[in-house]
Parts: C-alpha cells; sequence; structure tokens
C-alpha cells in the first residue's frame, strides 16, 4: 500500500526560474531529520503561470538540480549536452533524496521562458 508524503511544517519555498539559473535554499532545515529517517522527499510543485495566477503568461519547462551549498546551478539541457531534471508547467513531482545532504537547489528555463517553482520537504515511504 502506498502512503503519500506528509509535509514538513513551514517548508515550502518559492524560487522563481529565468534564463539564468538561480538557487535557494531548501525550507524546513535540511539537515534536520525526524527519529531514524535516512531520506527525505522533496515535492515540486510548478505553477502553470510565471505567476502562479490564471491571468499569467504561460511557464516555461524549468530544469532543476539538487545541490550541497548555495553554488549549486542549474542547466538546461542542449543537444547532447545532459541538463538537470526537467519539472513540466503545472506539474507535481516527488523526489527522495539523501537527509542531511542536499541544502539547496538550483533552477533554470529556455532563455525566453520562466516558472514559479515551490519546494516542500515531506517525510514518506
Amino acid at each position: 500500500m502506498m502512503h503519500p508524503a506528509t509535509p514538513r511544517d513551514q517548508s515550502t519555498v518559492s524560487l522563481t526560474a529565468s534564463g539564468t539559473t538561480g538557487n535557494v535554499a531548501l525550507g524546513g532545515s535540511a539537515t534536520t531529520t525526524q527519529g531514524a529517517l535516512q531520506t527525505v522527499q522533496i515535492i515540486v510543485t510548478s505553477a502553470a503561470t510565471t505567476n502562479g495566477l490564471s491571468n499569467g503568461t504561460s511557464a516555461s519547462i524549468a530544469y532543476i538540480r539538487f545541490g550541497t551549498s548555495n553554488s549549486v546551478e542549474a542547466i538546461a539541457p542542449s543537444g547532447a549536452t545532459p541538463g538537470g531534471l526537467p519539472i513540466l508547467p503545472g506539474s507535481i513531482q516527488t523526489f527522495t533524496i539523501p537527509a542531511s545532504y542536499y541544502t539547496h537547489v538550483a533552477a533554470i528555463t529556455p532563455a525566453t521562458g520562466g516558472a514559479l517553482l515551490f519546494f516542500t520537504q515531506a517525510y514518506g515511504p
């Protein structure tokens, strides 16, 4: 039986992605675990528009990369050049990452686009 991820209280941070890589520290104290947890879940929510409102401009695909410091950078893939994990506009994705390891996340969009992303730490199966 699958159990949904349980969000950590007050752990959501946002990042507005553009054609230049930007990053943000993960909320909810990424370096603190509860009990014997070995991993945490990160729920990534992408707004369908660049401002999260129905009257906003359609958002672009974003590419993310988790890192261990505020120097982490995301790269948009180009042909055979690899890039970050794709996050489609209007989507929700969950990633399981090692607890106490990744502290930041970076995002970028293609040069002409923008995206509004939310990152929430959670406990889960």
